[in-house]
């Protein structure tokens, strides 16, 4: 009869920890950009951010942050690539326009890498 009793709260203590365990934080990494680029439909200008993304896929929800204020909110996707980055890379591709887009960030030591489309918005 005590052992059911512990079995019971024992069940119960793993069914509210489990949501918690499972729900992931967010992701964060702090980058500097050296020039301005854009990001879908918006203009990013140089300096230091915080990129702040959460889980995998292709649609992910993705925020730019400087002072601790969201500056750019955009979709990208979030890939696992085989080994970790050396360093930070930002790479970008020049538009027609002469403008720098964002393509991709690697972040050093890690081995998740955001992508961002020429269809991505900006917002």
């Amino acid at each position: 009869m005590k052992s059911d009793k512990y079995l019971s709260l024992a069940a119960a203590f793993v069914l509210l920890l489990t949501p918690a365990a499972l729900a992931k934080s967010k992701d964060e990494h702090s980058m500097k950009l050296d020039e301005p680029v854009q990001v879908g439909s918006a203009q990013l200008p140089a300096g230091n951010y915080k990129v702040e993304w959460q889980g995998m896929g292709e649609a992910v929800p993705i925020k730019f942050l400087r002072d601790g204020k969201t500056v750019l909110s955009t979709t990208g996707q979030v890939v696992e690539k085989d080994k970790p980055a050396e360093a930070d890379q930002v790479m970008m591709q020049e538009t027609k326009s002469k403008h720098e887009r964002l393509e991709e960030i690697d972040f050093g030591h890690r081995r998740e890498s955001l992508l961002f489309s020429a269809h991505t918005r900006g917002m």
